[in-house]
């Protein structure tokens, strides 16, 4: 494509997509392929589903979401330079990464990583091995599933994981004021925090804590 913006219809229906920077692209409603999606140059759009038979990779830094994204693909990489809120059904490993703040929800069969210049909030999410996410903002919401180690990062803020979560491996958090919630057991990993909180259903392992406080 050339280096100005491109705009497609409501709906896409091919075998694979390829753009190439520079320039930007103009996508609304569904783009289905039954092979690759990738997306070199900046797309602008407003709700949008993304299916791809393939890997779907839209990383370009100019990307901007304004609406919400259902993606789907053997491997999801998504980057939004503003808010970015994503349902993701990924048979492999899913990156998402939002310039402020990012919602996050849905599957993704291996690893999810995130990363967000503000708060992070999840729907109900399945991780099929590890989770790694670095927060500039809060980190908060579930139920999340996480099959491998969990490591969450969000510097001096909020992490609270209250809902009925079920984490497999070691839990590492980095955070403000910090609850975190498992309804079998829960074995800490490395754990910096303000304050701790912890609920846990089963056998409790505690790990390496540097926190001022423990409930």
């Amino acid at each position: 494509n050339s280096n100005v913006l491109e705009s497609f219809g409501s709906t896409i229906n091919v075998a694979s997509i390829t753009t190439d920077a520079p320039g930007s692209v103009s996508l609304g409603g569904t783009v289905t392929t039954t092979g690759n999606q990738t997306f070199n140059d900046a797309i602008v759009a407003g709700a949008i589903t993304l299916n791809a038979g393939g890997t779907l990779t839209a990383t370009n830094v100019g990307n901007d979401f304004t609406g919400a994204v259902n993606a789907s693909g053997s491997s999801i990489s998504i980057v939004d330079v503003n808010a970015l809120t994503a349902s993701v059904n990924s048979t492999g490993a899913t990156s998402l990464a939002a310039g402020t703040t990012l919602g996050v929800s849905g599957a993704t069969g291996t690893t999810l990583t995130t990363s967000s210049g503000g708060a992070t909030t999840f729907g109900a999410t399945s991780v099929g091995s590890n989770l790694s996410v670095t927060s500039g903002g809060t980190v908060s919401g579930g139920a999340l599933d996480v099959g491998g180690t969990t490591t969450i990062n969000a510097g001096a803020n909020a992490i609270t994981l209250n809902a009925a979560n079920d984490f497999t491996g070691a839990v590492s958090l980095t955070g403000g004021t910090t609850l975190v919630n498992d309804v079998t057991d829960l074995t800490l990993g490395t754990v910096n925090a303000t304050a701790l909180t912890v609920i846990s259903n089963g056998a409790l392992n505690l790990g390496t804590l540097n926190a001022t406080s423990l409930t």
